[in-house]
């Protein structure tokens, strides 16, 4: 993560001088074997050059040999990580993005094309960093992309970091069901679990919020228990989420936001 609490908590005889020794010394390993990974492609590139000249190629290792760059270790230690275990390295712009995207205090909205990287790199990273015991963690898809996007994203979290992602029944917004949603949002935050959803299963949702606040004021009081439960939730979100929204316009799109019905079917007068 991004300091040395971890090793603190997974050796507590460690004092916090010789973790921050240890969490140092981890990513100097983690930084060479990079720098390692480099130059057996620099090498690789140059053999190929010398059987048969390239100009991509010969772009490719100059800027294999010329790139320097700093790690924002204290930021994202995970970036050293995910390198150092793929053998990818991450590009300018890349970098970048993370950095903006690791304040959980602000909003971006960062257009790229496909094949940019923001489903291999940018959500995997995203999502394993934001998940810091402190924060909720949402990794948000479009539903036609859930069962392929989610499960690479589920893959690799565990793959890469050892970090568990989850997804919610939403639907199911019995007082019993919301109260476990509620415990298993807060477990998410303890545990450094990412949650895996897409937009329209929180409109869903709170959609179902309003149904219950016109059930109370129709005179119906066990909706009062409902809504309580339904606050502390969006409280929690309110508070600890951090999401990022893959493909935004087709998830955040306001004629969509109003598209389930609420009560029983009215039929229209045909003089109206």
């Amino acid at each position: 993560k991004r300091d040395a609490n971890a090793y603190r908590l997974r050796q507590p005889h460690l004092h916090l001088a010789q973790a921050q020794e240890l969490f140092e010394d981890t990513a100097k390993c983690l930084a060479l074997q990079v720098q390692l990974q480099k130059a057996e492609k620099a090498k690789a590139l140059i053999e190929e050059l010398q059987k048969t000249p390239d100009p991509k190629k010969t772009a490719h290792l100059k800027q294999l040999l010329t790139e320097t760059r700093d790690y924002p270790v204290t930021q994202f230690p995970s970036i050293l990580l995910f390198e150092a275990v793929t053998g990818m390295q991450l590009r300018e712009d890349q970098l970048k993005n993370l950095e903006k995207l690791g304040d959980p205090e602000s909003s971006w909205l960062i257009e790229a094309i496909m094949g940019s990287g923001k489903s291999e790199v940018l959500i995997p990273l995203f999502a394993q960093t934001m998940a810091d015991g402190e924060h909720l963690s949402f990794a948000v898809m479009p539903k036609e992309q859930m069962s392929s996007g989610g499960t690479r994203l589920e893959k690799k979290l565990r793959q890469y970091f050892e970090q568990n992602s989850i997804q919610i029944d939403w639907t199911n917004t019995s007082l019993e069901n919301l109260q476990a949603i509620y415990k298993t949002l807060q477990k998410a935050i303890q545990d450094k679990t990412v949650v895996r959803l897409y937009a329209d299963e929180l409109q869903q949702f709170f959609l179902q919020e309003q149904a219950a606040w016109n059930s109370l004021f129709q005179g119906n009081s066990r909706a009062a228990e409902l809504l309580d439960t339904f606050m502390d939730i969006r409280k929690l979100l309110k508070e600890k989420g951090v999401a990022l929204v893959d493909e935004v316009h087709l998830q955040l799109m306001r004629k969509r936001e109003c598209q389930k019905p609420l009560g029983q079917k009215v039929p229209v007068d045909v003089n109206f």
